[in-house]
């Protein structure tokens, strides 16, 4: 596995004197309201991949036959020939600039079409924070930013992005999905600053899993240690969108990557391939769904589960959602994701009693409308996952934000104690609202919710209590 992946908090390197990097992402991601925002990028060491073997960017035609080939296998559950990946420099790149600096106005254009460019290190260049390691502390290095070469960019797309890797089939990805047979309960799994939940059978097991984070990069120290998952029925996991506070708990598990995971297609780039690696690598499926694909429903006795694609164009509004109904109770259930409300594809279903609430409660698009609550008040829940005392570069940002509290309480929520807080999260809200976490330091544990109103919260089968772990840790504390 390359080195980026390992979980190691103290890793130590040098910062590469040039890097190929490509936008990844902003937070928060509207930015009309912003005063400042952290900017990342995923980026490889750019010396070290033109001297290469594989990435042959002036033969295109090669270079595309020879990644197609290594990719074929990536939903056969076959380890590809041998792992490209494994020695691969590859880094995140963070700066945070204010309204108006670098890279500001051109943020929106950028998570619609990424590009990719060329830093290079210079003592009066822009200061960047740059990561060698998906759970340690990042160091400072100055960098001169300019686009990459347009000769070389088109190779980098065919190694790093998703061109030349094969779409699910649609009886695959619906046999991923059918593995939800009984959805009898929700769980909101405390996993940091990120989102991990199931839709769990009558004894509480993961039948299937959508998401798998935690926390990452500076805010790894926000996720529980160790960190397992529930194997008992050997549950797929479907991931909304590809960043990765959704994913990176199945590298703290050894038993998640050699799993089945169903992911969209979107524009990603070093380490994001890289994770897809990993799974490969390990015995593990990758199921794309592919562009074309809109929605899957299955049902089971009185339950449906729909798994949807979404509208937006950037990483966050393109990916999956999910929605369960249950036709004795005449209830539902939504999982987002980091999707914002007005980028769903289906009309959501009616009488809502419980939404995991979008990007761990980050501030919301303007034309992001939450629907109003469903089901008896008692058994209403409002689900926040986020880790304590998360961070975002070095804005003021910090989830839940008072906007996203303000929005869902406008339209029916009940935010207890943090409607009327100036920084929501530092205390339990209570109303409606069931979080994961309180700031500063925390942590409180995993949600249950069922149709029927709240349950008895409870260790899981595998025996976990709140973070202590006999074959999971992954308990569930609160309903």
């Amino acid at each position: 596995m390359n080195r980026f992946f390992d979980d190691k908090p103290d890793y130590r390197f040098e910062p590469p004197q040039a890097v190929f990097a490509r936008f990844e992402q902003s937070e928060p991601v509207d930015l009309r309201d912003a005063e400042d925002a952290v900017v990342a990028f995923e980026a490889v060491d750019a010396n070290w991949l033109l001297r290469w073997e594989r990435f042959d960017y002036k033969r295109p035609g090669a270079l595309e036959t020879h990644w197609a080939a290594y990719w074929k296998d990536l939903g056969r559950s076959s380890p590809v020939e041998s792992d490209a990946f494994a020695d691969i420099p590859i880094y995140r790149f963070e700066f945070t600039t204010p309204r108006g600096g670098p890279f500001f106005d051109e943020v929106e254009k950028f998570e619609t079409v990424p590009r990719w460019f060329l830093f290079i290190r210079d003592d009066h260049g822009l200061p960047m924070d740059v990561f060698g390691n998906l759970f340690a502390a990042p160091v400072t290095a100055q960098y001169n930013v300019s686009l990459a070469p347009d000769e070389v960019a088109p190779g980098l797309d065919t190694v790093f992005d998703m061109g030349v890797w094969p779409d699910a089939s649609e009886a695959d990805i619906r046999a991923a999905a059918s593995a939800a047979r009984s959805s009898d309960f929700l769980g909101v799994f405390d996993i940091g600053q990120g989102s991990a939940s199931a839709l769990l059978d009558g004894s509480r097991q993961p039948e299937l899993y959508f998401d798998l984070g935690c926390g990452v990069y500076r805010n790894a120290n926000t996720s529980p240690t160790p960190l397992r998952f529930c194997w008992t029925n050997r549950p797929p996991v479907v991931l909304s969108h590809w960043d990765a506070d959704h994913w990176a708990g199945g590298l703290k598990d050894p038993s998640a990557l050699p799993r089945t995971w169903v992911a969209p297609r979107q524009s990603i780039g070093p380490v994001h391939a890289g994770f897809a690696n990993s799974i490969v690598q390990a015995g593990g499926r990758v199921l794309i769904w592919g562009n074309a694909q809109q929605s899957v429903t299955t049902r089971s006795g009185p339950r449906q589960v729909t798994v949807s694609r979404c509208l937006g164009t950037g990483r966050n509004g393109s990916g999956l959602v999910l929605t369960a109904e249950d036709q004795r109770t005449n209830q539902s259930w939504l999982l987002t994701g980091d999707a914002g409300y007005h980028e769903l594809s289906i009309a959501l279903p009616s009488n809502l009693s419980a939404v995991v609430i979008p990007h761990h409660g980050a501030t919301m698009n303007h034309k992001s409308v939450p629907p109003a609550p469903g089901g008896s008040i008692g058994n209403r829940r409002l689900l926040y996952s986020f880790g304590s005392g998360n961070k975002h570069g070095r804005t003021a940002v910090q989830h839940p934000t008072a906007q996203a509290v303000a929005l869902h309480h406008s339209h029916g929520w009940n935010q207890g104690a943090w409607r009327a807080a100036t920084i929501p999260g530092n205390v339990v809200a209570g109303g409606d609202v069931v979080s994961t976490a309180t700031h500063p330091n925390g942590r409180l544990g995993g949600v249950i919710v069922s149709w029927i109103g709240p349950p008895n919260p409870s260790p899981t089968p595998c025996g976990a209590i709140l973070g202590q772990p006999q074959s999971c840790s992954i308990s569930l504390d609160q309903s």
